[in-house]
């Protein structure tokens, strides 16, 4: 079993737990936890697994990481996928561009897909728009499908956005509207700032 120092950018003290750890054949659980103190410990612990006599926590780390893994994959990777980093680092986080045509669940406008840019969630006659996506817009995640009602008005460097608030579950989200696009140009009758759901002086 190696003894050698864990090299740069890893902390010595995990390292050593980590080390006693496998010679007392602890299970792979002990080495997740190990790891999960951040970047120094990560390394720490992946210097222990490089080691031939690691192979069954290694093993064990791919079993757990996911059917695309194998226990030589590198020990960091191993444990990333394992603890769940890698698939949290892999999850989207910019908006999916979904410019389609869709009918209003509200008023049954057939809204067309915006034209010169962008994308338009809602109808822009009634401004309702529907509950698909997740934490990512037009992700299509949510399974909740309920009506979002426009709710709070922002004008800011000449923007409009709109908070829509769905009335099943709640969710809220900020959308961009546009007021000035033809055809079908937003409505903003009912959502002007400084009005009912809008702010002073915007």
């Amino acid at each position: 079993m190696s003894s050698s120092p864990p090299g740069k950018g890893a902390d010595p003290s995990v390292w050593r737990s980590a080390q006693e750890a496998l010679e007392a054949g602890k299970d792979v659980g002990v080495f997740l936890a190990l790891a999960s103190g951040g970047k120094t410990a990560l390394r720490a612990v992946a210097a222990v697994l490089e080691d031939e006599g690691a192979a069954a926590i290694r093993q064990a780390l791919a079993e757990r990481g996911g059917e695309d893994l194998r226990a030589s994959d590198p020990a960091q990777k191993l444990l990333r996928r394992a603890s769940g980093r890698g698939t949290a680092a892999r999850e989207r986080k910019n908006p999916i561009v979904r410019n389609e045509a869709f009918q209003c669940m509200e008023c049954s406008f057939d809204v067309p897909p915006l034209e010169g840019g962008g994308v338009r969630n809602h109808c822009p006659r009634c401004l309702t728009s529907k509950h698909v996506d997740g934490t990512v817009p037009g992700d299509r995640a949510a399974r909740c499908g309920g009506a979002m009602q426009a709710e709070h008005l922002e004008h800011l460097g000449g923007i409009f956005r709109v908070t829509h608030r769905c009335l099943r579950c709640g969710f809220t989200r900020r959308n961009r509207l546009y007021p000035d696009r033809l055809p079908e140009p937003d409505q903003l009758d009912s959502l002007r700032p400084g009005g009912p759901g809008g702010p002073a002086g915007a």
